[in-house]
């Protein structure tokens, strides 16, 4: 569906056809919320965070190479550019074995087996090997069958975390992120700023990825908590400078040009730390394994709700 939606939207000739493109490309929002279940399934407890914040450097990459291409190129080549991300990922999907949770669930103990060699490395550790594939039995074995919302709703044991992550994935979005991404040329534009509006969101989104990339090194060893709160401090505090910045415009008053480029690479830093990986993160680890599907897709409708309502 995301390969047809960019197909569309190259190919688009009317408004209807760009909507139904948008749409279809849309879908590629599932993948936020199965990449870091599926990393939280392959990957060992000590690096899964880590792991699991890698989805959010790929999403600051795309967006950074969009900012990029896209002051080079008209939309349509832009468009022809992006469709062959999707069509690239399909052969490279396909060579993966699948999760090793979900084969021995399947009773397939000599794929799970060479799916944990595959991804973890133990081909030379038949220990290692033998004990996860016991401890996912013992889990499997203790673990009930997949809730529904209302059973999720009507246990605290389970609302309690629903209720978390869906939390966490509106303070995301109310962030501000989509608005910044979006509209992120045209903010400078509005500003008036002396710098090129192109080239300023392509440093934002250098600060993006750079960011999150630090923030992979560092979730495990200094905890989901302090990142959060910290990220949410400096967004509060880069969005005052942003503010300070237009109601001086308005005035008429002295208004530093640098002010909104050092505010949103502020926020670009801030939110790459934390807001923007951990919500997803804490999506896959919040959850009992009977309650996860049912959980981690509601807070992934949240999450796209909210982005909806804060871009339009």
């Amino acid at each position: 569906p995301i390969s047809l939606g960019w197909l569309l939207l190259a190919l688009a000739t009317s408004l209807p056809l760009l909507y139904c493109g948008r749409l279809l490309t849309g879908l590629a929002g599932a993948f936020s919320m199965l990449a870091p279940a599926f990393v939280g399934e392959v990957a060992e407890v000590g690096v899964r965070g880590g792991l699991a914040s890698c989805m959010q450097v790929m999403t600051m990459l795309g967006l950074l190479f969009t900012y990029s291409m896209g002051a080079l190129l008209p939309w349509r080549s832009l468009t022809w550019l992006c469709l062959a991300v999707p069509l690239l990922a399909l052969p490279c999907l396909a060579l993966l074995p699948r999760s090793p949770v979900h084969l021995v669930s399947a009773g397939r103990e000599e794929e799970a087996r060479a799916a944990l060699i595959f991804y973890r490395g133990w081909g030379q550790q038949p220990a290692l090997l033998d004990q996860e594939l016991a401890r996912l039995r013992k889990v499997l074995a203790q673990g009930e069958d997949s809730l529904g919302l209302r059973a999720v709703l009507a246990t605290a044991r389970y609302r309690k975390p629903l209720g978390l992550s869906v939390l966490l994935m509106v303070m995301q979005q109310f962030s501000g992120i989509k608005v910044i991404s979006s509209y992120i040329v045209q903010i400078f534009q509005n500003a008036g700023s002396e710098l090129d509006a192109s080239v300023c969101s392509i440093v934002v989104g250098v600060i993006q990825v750079v960011g999150t990339s630090l923030a992979v090194l560092v979730v495990d060893r200094f905890g989901r908590k302090k990142l959060l709160v910290t990220s949410e401090f400096f967004i509060a505090v880069s969005f005052c400078m942003l503010g300070t910045f237009f109601l001086l415009q308005e005035r008429g008053s002295f208004s530093p040009a640098w002010l909104p480029l050092a505010s949103l690479v502020l926020f670009a830093v801030a939110y790459s730390l934390g807001m923007g990986p951990l919500p997803w993160v804490l999506n896959s680890e919040l959850f009992a394994r009977e309650a996860r599907t049912v959980s981690s897709g509601t807070g992934a409708a949240a999450n796209w709700l909210c982005s909806f309502l804060v871009v339009k």
